[in-house]
This record gives C-alpha cells, structure tokens and sequence, in this order.
C-alpha cells in the first residue's frame, strides 16, 4: 500500500514536471523554471489564505493533492510568472535608486559626525 502511495506520488510528480515541459514549449518561455509537487503541504499567505503554488526564484511549488488540481496551479503559477517578468526591469531601477540614495545618506551622514565630532573636540 505505502509502496503504491510513493510510486503513484513520483507519477505525479513526474507528470507534473513533463507538463511544465509542455507548457514551456508552447509559450517559448520560461525554460529555466522547475516544479516541485508537495502535496498536502501547508503554506498561507500574507493574508492568511491557504495557498496551492508559489514560484520561488525558478521554482514552481505545487501543494495540491489532486493530480488535476495540481496541474491548474501549475498553469496558474506559469503564468504569473512570466506575467511577474514584465516587472522585473522597474524592480532592478527602483533597487539601484534605493542603493544610490543609501550611498549618498551614508556619505552625507559620514560628514555631519566628523563634523560634530570637530565641534565636541574644540580646544
């Protein structure tokens, strides 16, 4: 029975990574991305809301128990992935401002404690 489990799971899983396959060559897209099924797996959301997948980097986790579930998470997970691309380029402009301004703030900060450092020191 336990084997039957663990061999009908690796199926799936399997399955599962050959239709991410699938939807890789028909979109042309996202051909760095891996599935990781765990079924019956807990996570929630920042809202508190069970969640069924999440991409994490270039993985795809699927939490579905049913082999049909899992493959509309996965579909879903897909697409918002390559949706979630399109933001990429804005995200990397608006880290190098925020790693710009934290330059210039520790070089301004930089100046004012040597100068009230010069102050507290007055012969």
């Amino acid at each position: 029975m336990l084997d039957s489990l663990a061999s009908q799971s690796l199926r799936s899983s399997e399955d599962l990574s050959k239709e991410l396959e699938r939807l890789k060559e028909k979109a042309g897209l996202g051909f760095e991305l891996e599935v990781y099924r765990r079924p019956g797996f807990k996570k929630y959301s920042r809202e508190g809301r069970e969640l069924r997948g999440e991409v994490q980097g270039n993985k795809i986790f699927v939490y579905d128990q049913g082999f049909e579930e899992a493959k509309e998470t996965l579909l879903h997970e897909f697409i918002e992935y390559l949706v979630d691309q399109t933001n990429d380029p804005y995200r990397r402009i608006v880290n190098a401002l925020v790693s710009l301004f934290e330059d210039q703030a520790y070089s301004q900060r930089e100046k004012i404690v040597k100068a009230l450092a010069n102050l507290l020191f007055i012969d």
